[in-house]
């Protein structure tokens, strides 16, 4: 049998990060255009900048977003236990992606329905808050 080999207990030193470049930075930025033809990336930078302006509308969309997930959570625990309480959103009467009745007769199909609804509520919240343009905002 052979002894194990020993290392060093030194910790081998981090690499120098490099200092950030401004004209890399920036064509990174530009080669993204050339890939999103339809500037999802400067209609959300746009988003993301006007919401700064907003921090209260920002923070009430998160509040309500967040009170939405913990009375999802319980109405789901509630559907595990054989009752039928209603979740905080419910899908809009024409969206048929939500009419079998899985989604909510299965507590998980529930959490995962309600967690999707609160998601797209609060995308739409948050671009309220930010106040883009009209072009912006329909990207």
């Amino acid at each position: 049998m052979t002894p194990p080999k020993r290392t060093s207990k030194r910790a081998a030193e981090p690499a120098p990060e490099p200092a950030a470049d401004p004209q890399a930075e920036a064509d990174a930025f530009a080669a993204l255009a050339d890939i999103d033809p339809l500037g999802f990336t400067e209609a959300i930078s746009k988003a993301a900048a006007a919401a700064l302006q907003n921090p209260a509308g920002v923070m009430e969309a998160w509040s309500r977003y967040w009170t939405g997930v913990a009375e999802a959570g319980a109405a789901a625990l509630d559907r595990a236990g054989g009752e039928t309480t209603a979740g905080p959103v419910q899908p809009g009467r024409k969206d048929r992606r939500f009419r079998d009745p899985a989604w909510e007769e299965n507590p998980a199909y529930f959490g995962l329905l309600q967690s999707y609804l609160l998601a797209s509520r609060l995308v739409d919240d948050l671009r309220d808050a930010s106040a883009v343009d009209r072009v912006t905002d329909d990207r």
